[in-house]
């Protein structure tokens, strides 16, 4: 695998990476963007949920804890925006109306469902099982209106869908998805444009993942979520958007 980036109207051929730079982390970040309902079709709060399966036993120390994707995947999110700061990416979830406590057609005794609901696979199941996290989202209930899922990659994560797996120089060639070492599939099951999906895998487990709930009144207040993400806190200005923007006024 190569990777060919424009830079100042020149194109540049990338050597496959040791490990992830900031040109294969943004390769990722639109890896990942197929997951977000495309507003300009449909409103996205009657798009299918996203559906978040933790298939490895033993995931990168900092993981959310599995009580946190089940109650992500109980919630009922949506993707709205996929972000990157550096070498981290955001995945934007927020609650879906039919998911809403709110929605009368939905409540019941402090349940949420909807008619499409399904019972969780043998896979799903299995797949379920109990993680220890240092992460502290213990708080993260599946109530809340935006949650914030931030992934970076260490050494050797990579982003990967069923058609598009990038290869690392760290990492043996492989055409298998999910690729080993798989610690989180993203999936949108639509009936209309079909099964889309992404799975994070990291062989050597220093990557992480974490999740946050945004302040509804950071929401009523009209801040630019990229300004509230925790995990873009402590990153530098990123450098390859600051290339692009140099570009753009020359």
């Amino acid at each position: 695998g190569r990777l060919t980036i424009t830079v100042c109207s020149k194109k540049y051929l990338l050597a496959t990476s040791k490990m992830p730079e900031l040109p294969e982390v943004e390769n990722f970040r639109q890896i990942l963007f197929p997951l977000a309902v495309e507003r300009q079709e449909r409103s996205p709060w009657s798009a299918p949920p996203i559906t978040i399966l933790c298939p490895s036993p033993v995931p990168p120390k900092s993981f959310p804890a599995m009580n946190v994707i089940n109650s992500i995947n109980k919630g009922g999110y949506g993707v709205i925006d996929v972000l990157r700061k550096g070498k981290v990416i955001c995945v934007v979830l927020q609650k879906l109306t039919s998911f809403r406590n709110d929605n009368p057609s939905t409540k019941k005794k402090g349940i949420v469902k909807t008619k499409n609901a399904k019972k969780p696979s043998i896979q799903q199941k299995s797949s379920l099982i109990d993680k220890e996290s240092n992460n502290d989202d213990t708080l993260i209930t599946g109530d809340e209106e935006i949650l914030l899922l931030s992934l970076h990659m260490g050494m050797t994560g990579r982003i990967s869908s069923p058609g598009n797996i990038p290869g690392l120089e760290s990492l043996s060639d492989s055409d298998t998805y999910p690729p080993p070492h798989t610690h989180m599939i993203l999936t949108r099951d639509d009936r209309d444009s079909g099964k889309v999906e992404a799975a994070f895998s990291d062989p050597r487990r220093f990557g992480s993942v974490s999740v946050h709930a945004m302040k509804n009144n950071d929401l009523a207040e009209g801040k630019d979520i990229s300004d509230l993400i925790p995990a873009f806190e402590e990153v530098a200005d990123d450098a390859l958007q600051a290339s692009k923007t140099y570009c753009n006024q020359m």
